[in-house]
């Protein structure tokens, strides 16, 4: 039999005593969206060295991605039990993050892609810990990288538009400006960039609902992301960059363009030019 599981969400958002508003999508909505990734990358996610587990509360705050671990009981004796750790992946969704009143069914793709992209993504990867039970687990950079690039448009082909999205004029200018965009048309452009706007713009209304000031502003339109951070460090950035900095990274997938050096370290191309990506915020 199984022993209570033991298990650490590396990239997990508590959410704890917030008051987040619902009503954009439901629970059905919701499990759609969850299942269609899942089955659009199952080829993949079954090449992993571990199971890959997924959850959907629509109760619970939070939500993320992480290593986990159970033990199970594989001898025992009259005086004591031996267990075998088996490791796993798990991407936890909860519904009061999933159906807060900003989000579509196009950003929860994108997040969905996101939280997958940390067991499929790539490098660069964590660097390893006692909590990731020596599972490759993609930093948060390259899990937006992954989303943008690789993910989302194969995701929203099994998604119907509801209705028609009202994304700023600059997205569609910056790909109409970028000829055969990453191997995308102008419509898969458009939408992936979009989905990355619309998701930054729950993220950063989240932790505005529990600031005590004025709160985290957009980026200013003109605005680049800052590489200063991973200049002085000489190490790619492994944590939640910042919202312009997620932007400028779904913008660099959309366009098949290099990674951003506001999160990612390239020792050959050091000190980091600006992001080559044009830059697209929320607003």
């Amino acid at each position: 039999m199984y022993k209570p599981i033991k298990y650490v969400l590396l990239f997990f958002v508590f959410l704890s005593g917030l008051n987040l508003s619902h009503g954009a999508l439901d629970d059905s909505q919701v499990n759609e969206v969850l299942l269609s990734s899942i089955l659009e990358f199952n080829a993949e996610i079954s090449q992993l060295p571990a199971p890959f587990l997924y959850r959907y509360n629509p109760a619970m705050i939070g939500g993320g991605f992480g290593a986990s671990s159970a033990e199970l009981t594989i001898e025992v004796t009259t005086d004591q039990s031996t267990y075998k750790r088996s490791p796993y992946y798990l991407l936890s969704l909860t519904g009061r993050f999933a159906k807060h009143e900003r989000m579509t069914e196009d950003a929860l793709a994108m997040l969905i892609c996101h939280e997958i992209g940390h067991a499929i993504g790539g490098s660069p990867t964590l660097k390893r810990t006692h909590v990731d039970f020596n599972l490759p687990i993609s930093v948060e950079g390259q899990a937006d990288y992954f989303a943008a690039r690789d993910c989302f448009n194969r995701v929203a082909k099994r998604i119907l538009v509801q209705e028609e999205m009202n994304y700023p004029d600059s997205i569609r200018a910056v790909c109409e400006a970028n000829a055969d965009p990453g191997g995308h048309s102008i419509d898969e452009c458009i939408r992936i960039i979009g989905a990355g706007y619309q998701l930054q713009s729950v993220v950063v209304s989240i932790r505005n609902s529990f600031s005590n000031g004025a709160g985290e502003l957009f980026p200013d339109p003109i605005k680049k992301a800052s590489t200063s951070l991973v200049d002085i460090t000489k190490e790619t950035f492994e944590g939640h960059p910042e919202a312009q900095c997620r932007m400028d990274t779904y913008v660099a997938g959309a366009l098949n363009k290099p990674r951003p050096g506001c999160w990612y370290y390239n020792p050959s191309t050091q000190p980091h030019p600006p992001s080559s990506a044009p830059r697209v915020q929320p607003q």
